[in-house]
Parts: structure tokens; sequence; C-alpha cells
């Protein structure tokens, strides 16, 4: 696992990203007003420019997809390297994941095609993220679709295909391996 420190200004970048993405079309899976959408989006931005630093200061050149989200509510991809794709999630926790953990992957995002999925955590009192594992995007279709996460026993407000995150490879440094080859 990378742990990776917040800056005051990759969270403000965050909440701009956020922002953006809820005025241009983001698709809204968590219900709520546009405060609530911005900040569920805030979560998931900052993991991405987590991930984006831990790339820079490997050395490692790549691409982002900021483009709006009017038709297709989403982006194409979150990382691209070398034309591989990187979709990154992020869960906002004070724990420490473990392996007996689930995770879940939406299901209205399985028709896009992504080469691998990064999970993250995001700590806010320790102001960090974790860049916890991966895995290839086309393993997703192997976990059932479910409407509650089967470890905490919270329901997701869309349909997942949650997967145990012992099912991740947390060797970031092989992932950048695949990438770059």
């Amino acid at each position: 696992m990378v742990l990776i420190n917040i800056t005051e200004e990759m969270m403000s970048e965050a909440k701009k990203m956020a922002v953006d993405m809820v005025n241009n079309g983001l698709y809204n899976r968590f219900g709520g007003d546009f405060d609530y959408q911005v900040e569920k989006a805030k979560i998931g931005c900052i993991g991405e420019i987590a991930f984006e630093e831990y790339l820079a200061n490997s050395n490692i050149p790549f691409a982002t997809d900021r483009t709006g989200h009017g038709e297709r509510h989403s982006d194409d991809f979150d990382v691209k390297i070398n034309n591989k794709t990187i979709d990154i999630k992020t869960a906002k926790t004070e724990r420490i994941p473990i392996p007996k953990w689930t995770y879940g992957y939406p299901k209205q995002q399985m028709g896009m095609s992504k080469n691998y999925i990064v999970i993250c955590y995001y700590s806010p009192s320790r102001n960090t993220v974790g860049i916890y594992g991966w895995m290839e995007f086309s393993r997703l279709t192997e976990f059932p679709v479910t409407y509650k996460n089967n470890f905490a026993n919270f329901s997701y407000k869309t349909p997942n295909h949650e997967f145990p995150i012992s099912e991740l490879n947390t060797d970031i440094g092989l992932l950048i391996n695949e990438v770059t080859r």
C-alpha cells in the first residue's frame, strides 16, 4: 500500500473538480442535494489526485480525462498510461482496510472499457489517501451484484458488483509494471 499526504492545494483542487463534475452532469448515484453530491464526488476526486501525485512523484507520464459529463454522465477513465485506462475508486474511512472488508463497484459503470481499477481509502483525520490495491477491470463480472455491503451491512444506493478487498493485488509497483510496458 502507498500512502499519500493530502495538502490544502490537493483538497482545493478536489473540491473544484467535484463542483465542475456535478455542475456538468455527473451521474448522481448517491441522491441528495447539490452539496451532498459535491461532497461524495470530492472523495473520489481526492483519490484520483492522490494517485496522480504518486505517478508524478514516480516520474510516470499519464493522461487524465477531465471532460464534461453531459451526455455520458461519467468520464472515460481517470488515468491513462500507455493507452491502458485506470478507474480510481475511493472510500472514506478512518480505519485501515482489512482483507475481509468488501467493496462495491457500481454496476452501471460496467459497460465502460477500462483496463484496471484501483481502490483507495481517504482518512480525513490523518489527511492521507492510501492506495490500497488494484485488479483487472474484466474481473469485476466474477463478483455478484448486491444492494447491501456484506461486511459492513450498509445499503448501496445502486446495485454494485461486490468483492472482498483480499481479491485486490496490493503490489502497486506491479500495476505500474503492467501499464508501463
